[in-house]
């Protein structure tokens, strides 16, 4: 049996890197049921995030349902978004997927539509130790020669060492530019800051705790609101940086009452951001594939617009 080519494990070969932070939504993937990818509502996407000046496009993550999707229908997205934009904001795709293999395909494929960097998840459905989720980063890191940034989730605790280690291996791994780091706990927040230094781009995940990743010293934040709400999330993350402390205090506490009404109930989630989308930018993205897409729960405009007013009035 032919063996697979591994990369040299710790090379750096990092191209320039775009990507320094700013508010990035994680965009939306619009499917139907079968997976079949509206490329016309992609297009709109692109064109509204450039317009609103977001500071980036992470695509076919979570929120994007790319593990949900196909092999051809996320190369389709991912070709079609980068053409669309044609380099007008940063693109990090995310290729994280069940088979290791896989990612380094969709790497490979994601460097070739000029895709700016990459991001995976730790490895998907089997709980895994941290000698094997960093392999799988090792392969995927050194697929290509694009920056990489893992995407580390705080539900895979199981596999994270102590901050100080943590952060070691991730400088480590090939092509290491940055972490998206959803997760709750700031303290291990500030402390990845800390054993990374400045160097490193460190994105926050949970959108309604922006400001505390802002004080925990992240460059950023990735989100599935910033489709909906990405105006918004920048002027609190630019008021607080820039010293409103109340602006981001009335954004948080918006925010948490929201999620907790939303967000808690996993199902209500994305049918409100989808009908958002279709009340606030007349686009729509389909009903999903995701398991989070697939909830009986419908919104309307009416009751979509009271929930916007709040978080607009927070930031007002």
């Amino acid at each position: 049996m032919m063996a697979r080519p591994e990369p040299e494990i710790g090379a750096r070969n990092v191209t320039q890197n775009r990507i320094t932070g700013g508010i990035w939504p994680a965009v939306l993937t619009a499917v139907d049921e079968a997976g079949t990818p509206d490329l016309d509502a992609m297009d709109r996407l692109v064109e509204l995030f450039v317009e609103q000046e977001m500071g980036g496009l992470y695509l076919l993550g979570s929120t994007g349902q790319g593990p949900s999707l196909s092999m051809e229908t996320r190369k389709a997205v991912c070709e079609r978004v980068c053409r669309t934009n044609d380099g007008r904001l940063p693109v990090l795709a995310h290729i994280g997927a069940t088979s290791t293999y896989d990612a380094m395909e969709l790497a490979r494929h994601a460097e070739s539509c000029g895709a700016d960097a990459i991001s995976a998840v730790p490895p998907i459905y089997y709980p895994v130790d941290a000698t094997l989720t960093f392999r799988h980063y090792d392969l995927i890191g050194g697929a290509t020669k694009l920056p990489f940034i893992p995407y580390h989730t705080g539900f895979n605790n199981i596999a994270r060492p102590p901050a100080r280690e943590y952060a070691e291996l991730m400088r480590n791994l090939p092509n290491f530019a940055g972490i998206k780091l959803t997760d709750s706990n700031f303290t291990f927040f500030a402390l990845m800051r800390l054993y990374l230094g400045d160097e490193y781009v460190l994105f926050s995940g949970f959108d309604e705790i922006t400001a505390h990743a802002v004080m925990s010293g992240s460059n950023g934040a990735i989100g599935s609101w910033m489709n909906l709400i990405g105006p918004e999330v920048r002027k609190m993350d630019a008021a607080l940086r820039g010293g409103d402390v109340a602006c981001a205090m009335r954004f948080t506490r918006v925010m948490c009452e929201i999620v907790g009404e939303i967000v808690d109930v996993r199902s209500n989630f994305f049918p409100f951001l989808h009908q958002g989308m279709k009340y606030r930018y007349g686009i729509d993205v389909g009903p999903g594939r995701g398991a989070m897409h697939i909830s009986t729960v419908v919104y309307t405009d009416d009751e979509v617009r009271p929930i916007l007013d709040r978080i607009v009035e927070a930031v007002a």
